[in-house]
Parts: structure tokens; sequence; C-alpha cells
């Protein structure tokens, strides 16, 4: 449900398609909340108890919280009645969120999520979290695309742009590949979802809209404009209140090996290039996969993607060419990967192989598998033990300095 901030609230039932008015007490299990014209993603998963044959209870019902896509209650255990108060470990979180919950302590009963409003101190906070509401589009190669077979909007690659509020800038900017298997582009849940949340930690994001074998192009089109979309963020890096040195991308799934193949060919930039974009250059500063595909030509590589991408029967330099583990060096820039060990649809090896790759070139990186999960999760709301990754993600990009927010010069 999609609740507007208003006194009441509304809500817009999607199942019966009518709105419903809630006065401030009423609950609901999922929802939106919008503050100060600005929404908020919280998302609440529910785990089942477990019973065995007598009625014992094996594992209490367990709840998780997102918000904004970042994890601030993981598998918390629903014991004993709380009545009007939140259950324990969640009380440091219950006054920074628009939510309340009461617990009846019979773990097959309905739990309530209680919304009221936050204090206003807080409510700007959330506010000014929220980044831009519409993206800005901009044409990656104004004057055509190379190798374009034509003019139309399957020919012309495109940059949404995302800005999260000056006040919560942090300095960096990340361009955003969606997967898809080269022959289409997830870019809801691996593009604009993965957008709103790196606004939420004050990182300007960039969705590409690469072209691929769906708009009837395969490589090398998609790598150039991955590149072109490198070169344009940091050459527009003043005007998105960023860091030319501060550059990075994320990619999910095919869009994962087309961020490693940034990540292992790219270029300086030609200082006496016309084009002002074509004059910095194309290495990514940081490097953020998750459950990519890496290899070509493996056992576990992805076959409809590499199809996609290279044809029926690439040849075997080809396929070494573009097998990403194969390329690292000790100028690939640092990664963090995750992957699940569940995804049947692009094997946990393709991360594995990268990681001891850069391992083995003294690449600072980080890789997580976790064991539940199908492939192409996003921010993974619906597997809580998943959704952790966030979190990692973000501790990584502290650990770098990539979350530490400056003091503009006076």
């Amino acid at each position: 449900n999609d609740i507007r901030k208003k006194n009441p609230y509304s809500a817009y039932d999607k199942v019966n398609f009518k709105e419903i008015i809630y006065t401030e007490g009423d609950s609901f299990a999922r929802y939106k909340a919008r503050i100060q014209e600005m929404w908020q993603s919280m998302d609440i998963i529910f785990r089942a108890p477990r019973f065995a044959d007598k009625g014992t209870l094996l594992r209490p019902a367990a709840m998780t919280v997102l918000h904004n896509g970042v994890v601030v209650q993981n598998d918390f255990e629903l014991k004993g009645s709380t009545a009007w108060d939140s259950p324990p470990a969640y009380r440091p979180h219950a006054d920074t969120l628009p939510m309340h919950i009461q617990f009846h302590g019979d773990p097959v009963r309905f739990r309530n999520i209680w919304v009221r409003p936050l204090e206003e101190g807080l409510r700007t906070k959330q506010t000014e979290k929220a980044g831009s509401s519409e993206p800005h589009v901009k044409m990656l190669w104004p004057d055509g695309a190379p190798h374009a077979l034509g003019k139309t909007p399957n020919d012309s690659p495109t940059l949404e742009i995302y800005l999260p509020k000056a006040a919560t800038s942090v300095g960096t900017g990340v361009v955003i590949f969606p997967g898809g298997g080269y022959g289409n582009l997830a870019d809801g849940h691996e593009g604009q979802e993965i957008a709103r949340w790196l606004n939420s930690l004050g990182i300007a994001a960039f969705v590409c809209k690469y072209r691929h074998q769906g708009r009837g192009y395969g490589y090398p089109a998609p790598l150039e404009d991955a590149q072109r979309a490198i070169r344009m963020v940091r050459a527009g890096a003043e005007n998105y209140g960023i860091k030319p040195d501060r550059v990075g991308i994320i990619g999910f799934s095919a869009g994962g090996h087309l961020a490693s193949m940034a990540a292992t060919h790219f270029a300086e930039g030609k200082p006496n290039a016309t084009d002002p974009i074509e004059r910095v250059s194309s290495r990514p500063d940081f490097v953020i996969l998750g459950y990519p595909l890496i290899a070509l030509g493996e056992s576990y590589t992805h076959r409809r993607s590499q199809k996609n991408l290279l044809g029926e029967n690439p040849d075997q330099a080809m396929l070494a060419k573009l097998s990403s583990q194969k390329q690292v060096t000790s100028e690939t820039p640092p990664t963090f990967l995750w992957h699940t060990g569940e995804d049947t649809g692009v094997l946990a090896e393709n991360s594995v192989a990268f990681y001891l790759a850069l391992r083995k070139a003294n690449v600072p990186a980080e890789l997580h598998i976790y064991e539940r999960g199908r492939h192409g999760l996003g921010l993974a709301y619906s597997v809580p033990s998943t959704a952790d990754w966030t979190t990692r993600c973000v501790n990584w990009l502290r650990h770098h300095g990539l979350l530490t927010q400056e003091a503009t010069p006076q």
C-alpha cells in the first residue's frame, strides 16, 4: 500500500482498487510513508513460526525491517507480550521510524504496525535523506552512439540521474548497470530502487540504460555505453556535487558482468579530444557487484547472456578477453561482491573466481556468499538474511572513506 502523510492517513488498496482512510493508530503490515512530500520505503517481513506435531514451538515468529532498503532490524524473534511497546531489541529503532509495533504474545496472531508522526527534527532528517523525486535523463551520445544501427530510442542509450539532497550529499557517485541477460534491462529493482537506496546514503546515483541484444546490439556496444557513462559522470562531477575521484559502479547479474568489464577494460582520457567527456578516464574508483556473471566459456557460464553478448559461436580469444577474472590487474579498482548459494541462474562460482583473481593481484576485495535466495534479488527484501548485504556494503563504503561528508569551505 502507498500511504500518504496526511491527517488522517490515507492508503490506496491495490487489491480492491479503492482508497482507505486510516486514523492514527490503525494498523497495516507493509507501507510506504510519505513525509513532507518525500517518499520513504519501509518493508516489514514476517517469518512464520514452526511447531512440532504435538504443538511444541520449534522456532518462534520473527520479523525483519528495512528502511529505504537498509536493514534496521534483522530477523528479530517475536516472543512474549509487549502490549503497547515495541519488542525490546527493536526499541532503539522505534523512535527513529514512522511506525510502532504491537505484539500480542501468540506467535500465530496478527502483529500490528502502529503508524504515528515523527518528531519534527527526525521528520526533517528523514525527508532530507529521501533524495530527488524524479530523475533527470541525459543522452549518453547526443550526436549518435558508435556502431548505432539507426536513430530510434533503441539506438540511443541514456543516463538517469538521481541526486540526493545537497545537505546530505557525501560527494560520491555511483553508475548503476541493471541486469537482464544482455537481452533486456531489469531497471526497476536493479536500477531505480538501487538509486533510491544510494540516495538515502547521500550518494548520487546514475542508472545506465545501455544497449543490448533486445535492442539489436551485442559487444562492443554495452561496454562502450558503460565507459561513456563513467566518463560522463566524472566530467560532470562538479554539477552533480561529487568528487571526480569518487565515481564508482554497481552492477547486477549481466549488468555485473558489464560492470566487471568496465573495471578491467578502461582507458585514460584523451587530453586533446574535442568532446570534454572523452578527456577524462573511464576507470571506476570502486566496484560493487551483486550476483554477477563474470566468466565466459566456462561450465558455470550463463549461456543466454553469453549468446546475447557474443553470438552463437564466439572464438576462444574473445571469450578470454571478456572473462573478467582473466583480466584483473593491480589497477583493477577495490571491489565488493555478494552472491547466494541458491542462485541457479548465475552460479556463485562467478563471484568466487573474480574474488580469487582480485586477491592474486593484491586488489582490496570483500566477498559475501549467502545461503538463501534465488537469482535477481536486488535489495533482497524478500530474503531477510540476505538483505543484510546492504548493511555490509555500507560498512565497506564507509571503510573506504566513500561516505565521508566533508565540510563546505566558507
